[in-house]
């Protein structure tokens, strides 16, 4: 996988079928934002929509985890774990697959967005906060 030279990164998470996404970033002047409540599977569409609104949007797809798109300098993971799908609302499998990503930006500055403070998110979100430092 290509990783460009970026400078932040910001996580948005899932829980129970739903996402609480504000992700913003200048980009030659202009905000580019996304922000709502949306289903699982609707993130898709999103980032669809911010794919056509702008070129510069480098977008993977790492099996049914996570999406990643570069806008800039920021890369921007959104978390498609769902809670309650199979039953195991730990996102191993995801964490693994930021880990690999933390691992080839040693340069880069994560930070860790988008979490609501309940039992099952806040455990998950414990996890990021430690792979995503301020």
């Amino acid at each position: 996988m290509y990783i460009p030279n970026l400078k932040t990164c910001y996580c948005v998470g899932n829980h129970k079928f739903t996402t609480w996404c504000r992700v913003f970033k200048d980009v030659a002047g202009s905000v580019l934002w996304a922000h709502g409540v949306v289903f699982d599977g609707i993130v898709s569409l999103m980032l669809a929509e911010l794919l056509a609104l702008w070129e510069a949007v480098q977008m993977f797809v790492d099996a049914q985890y996570h999406q990643v798109f570069v806008v800039g300098d920021a890369m921007v993971i959104i978390d498609k774990v769902v809670a309650g799908r199979t039953g195991d609302c730990s996102g191993g499998a995801v964490y693994e697959d930021i880990r690999r990503l933390v691992d080839l930006c040693p340069d880069v500055e994560f930070q860790f967005v988008g979490w609501q403070n309940n039992t099952v998110a806040y455990g998950v979100a414990k996890k990021a906060i430690f792979l995503f430092p301020q």
